[in-house]
């Protein structure tokens, strides 16, 4: 896992962005169209959803180094390492461009496809692999970078997680069965109690009202 590349990128990205404001304009565009249960207040609510964009791109290297040590610590590395692969190199791609505008739609893949992958661990194991709700999260960030940008990601990360779960070096389910479903869930808790929730910790005033979403 190459996290001081990927600190690179963020950072001349955020460079870029004190440059041209891509990502500040963005957001400010979508402000009218945040689903009704978000709340962004304050004064400058413009601001603070940029702050919640920034903030959801700059834990991608916590999160991933995370679940890298969590792979380590835990014996899970066949079942996680090839996803890991895959979201390094789409964040590192040679296409990828260093502009925040462009990472969004690179950390909305990672979050996503782990999202993806905890759903699928779960479900074979009964233990989640990233004891974290990230659905509000991925919400306010699919609601950014619009609905035709975000489903067409989302219909990218199901394919791929779907892909790999068929393929034998990925799952094999006597080999999942017998190195996987007997971990104890409080050691992933421990790894996981260092992340926080987005939605809770962000520096940015986006909440959620419960009272709002039925």
């Amino acid at each position: 896992m190459d996290l001081k590349a990927i600190n690179d990128l963020i950072r001349l990205a955020k460079h870029q962005e004190s440059i041209d404001n891509k990502l500040f304009k963005l957001t400010l565009a979508r402000l009218e169209d945040l689903h009704q249960s978000i709340e962004v207040s304050g004064e400058n609510p413009e601001e603070a959803l940029f702050q919640f964009a920034m903030d959801y791109i700059e834990h991608i290297p916590e999160f991933l180094n995370i679940l890298f040590q969590t792979q380590k610590t835990c014996g899970i590395k066949d079942f996680i390492a090839p996803f890991l692969v895959i979201a390094e190199e789409n964040l590192l791609s040679s296409s990828t461009e260093a502009q925040l505008e462009a990472l969004l739609g690179k950390a909305y893949f990672i979050y996503r496809l782990m999202e993806e992958v905890n759903d699928a661990y779960q479900v074979k194991s009964g233990i989640a692999l990233i004891p974290l709700n990230m659905t509000w999260d991925n919400l306010i960030a699919h609601t950014i970078l619009g609905e035709a940008e975000a489903n067409t990601i989302d219909d990218v990360v199901q394919s791929t997680v779907k892909s790999m779960l068929t393929s034998a070096h990925v799952y094999d389910k006597k080999r999942f069965n017998e190195n996987v479903c007997y971990k104890d869930p409080q050691q992933l808790l421990a790894l996981w109690s260092r992340w926080p929730d987005l939605s809770i910790d962000s520096k940015a005033d986006v909440k959620f009202s419960l009272r709002t979403i039925c």
